[in-house]
């Protein structure tokens, strides 16, 4: 199943293992999205999988996205997420914790959202390598992994913008759309 690739992020869609993930210390962006249950709610299919989003909290901008996972040993197993949407106007910034052992840290992509389709892009590591070598966004490496932050409005400004060329990586996207509410 690809409930990994769900949270590479997006929608509501954002897992890890398929992805090569730009991390943040914390959620990305300033503002939380204001959610409407009724934009947001119900059952979704992402590539030929199907996930339950339900609102946490509509003031901050919290999903909680759930789907079955076939295990290694053949177990089902429901798998559920939390993701942290924040306003970036016409993209939403999307994050979700990471399991990892030591500091929290987060995957995070940006959405975007039409009727009832969203489309999902992942950070390209490689152009936010080159922006942290360069010094033009704050972060750190760490080995191939590339951690940004503290960011400020002209980041997140500049990251959605084309100054640097577009910095989502085209070749590896998610598509949800709903199917109920």
């Amino acid at each position: 199943m690809k409930l990994s690739r769900l949270v590479c992020l997006g929608l509501l869609l954002l897992v890890l293992p398929a992805c090569n993930p730009v991390y943040v210390d914390s959620p990305i962006g300033e503002t939380p999205l204001m959610l409407d249950p009724e934009e947001w709610e119900g059952t979704w299919m992402v590539e030929d999988d199907v996930i339950t989003v339900d609102v946490l909290d509509s003031e901050n901008g919290l999903l909680r996205i759930a789907g079955i996972e076939k295990t290694d040993a053949g177990e089902l197993e429901i798998e559920a997420f939390t993701i942290h949407l924040r306003d970036g106007g016409d993209w939403i910034f999307a994050s979700i914790e990471d399991d990892n052992e030591g500091e929290p840290r987060y995957l995070w992509g940006v959405l975007r959202r039409s009727g009832e389709q969203v489309l999902e892009l992942d950070p390209d590591r490689t152009k936010f390598r080159a922006l942290v070598e360069a010094g033009t966004l704050p972060g750190r490496l760490n080995g191939d992994d590339v951690y940004l932050g503290p960011l400020e409005a002209e980041h997140l400004a500049l990251i959605l913008s084309d100054v640097h060329g577009f910095l989502f990586d085209f070749d590896d996207f998610g598509v949800a759309m709903r199917i109920s509410r």
